[in-house]
């Protein structure tokens, strides 16, 4: 009987070593979604009004999402850029993410400006940027934040669908600061161009920082098992034995 028990106790403790060591092994590690990401504000003169929902202008809250959109992105490695569309340009070249560099960026942009005679070719600046993206490691997020107000130019949601056409592994995501119909609908649009889209509220995000992590994470990195060799040292089974 003793040495039954002993054995028992022996065959416990080596399945309970193997099932540690196993859940060691499978423990979670941030694992990144996308190789490269473009923040893309929009900086037209409707984003320079001032919002009752946010009290301050919808460029200055669009700010304050992505600078803290910024702060919460994991560092995975990723190559990163910032654009701006109404006006097109640059802010951020392409390159490995800095997120000292990327704050930087950010803060620069305009959160006051001229309002009135100050059009929004939101597509033109789809397309300027485009050749920017060609470049980017995939798979790409494009990371939006606008109002959806377009009342120049071409139609954005068929500019974004070209994307899409044209450069495979692209993924446009949304943060909207809309305050009428027609521009949450235009953001909507561009959102369901793709089923990779994440599409969120800027209100949203800076009112619950739980709902801005969980934007990060939908849209660059997943939980992901570590793939680790199995190896126990020092265990030994007999044959024909429990031991």
């Amino acid at each position: 009987m003793e040495d039954s028990m002993k054995t028992f106790r022996h065959a416990l403790f080596a399945a309970a070593l193997v099932m540690g060591i196993a859940s060691a092994a499978q423990a979670a590690d941030l694992v990144r979604k996308v190789d490269s990401f473009d923040l893309l504000a929009d900086q037209s003169g409707s984003m320079m009004m001032k919002s009752d929902e946010f009290k301050m202008t919808k460029a200055a809250a669009a700010k304050q999402v992505l600078a803290a959109v910024n702060e919460a992105i994991p560092d995975l490695g990723y190559k990163a850029s910032l654009h701006t569309v109404a006006p097109a340009s640059s802010v951020v070249a392409y390159g490995d993410w800095n997120r000292s560099a990327m704050a930087d960026g950010i803060a620069s942009l305009q959160d006051q400006g001229q309002v009135f005679g100050r059009m929004t070719p939101m597509a033109d600046g789809f397309a300027a940027n485009s050749g920017d993206y060609a470049a980017m490691a995939r798979p790409t997020a494009i990371v939006l934040a606008s109002d959806g107000a377009n009342n120049l130019g071409v139609d954005p949601v068929a500019e974004a669908a070209a994307i899409y056409q044209a450069q495979p592994g692209i993924c446009f995501h949304v943060i909207s600061f809309a305050d009428t119909e027609e521009g949450q609908a235009v953001l909507d649009k561009i959102a369901g161009l793709n089923s990779c889209s994440v599409s969120v509220k800027g209100a949203d995000l800076m009112a619950d920082q739980n709902a801005l992590n969980q934007f990060v994470a939908d849209v660059f990195y997943t939980t992901g098992a570590a793939e680790e060799a199995l190896v126990l040292h020092g265990v030994n089974f007999a044959f024909d034995s429990y031991a």
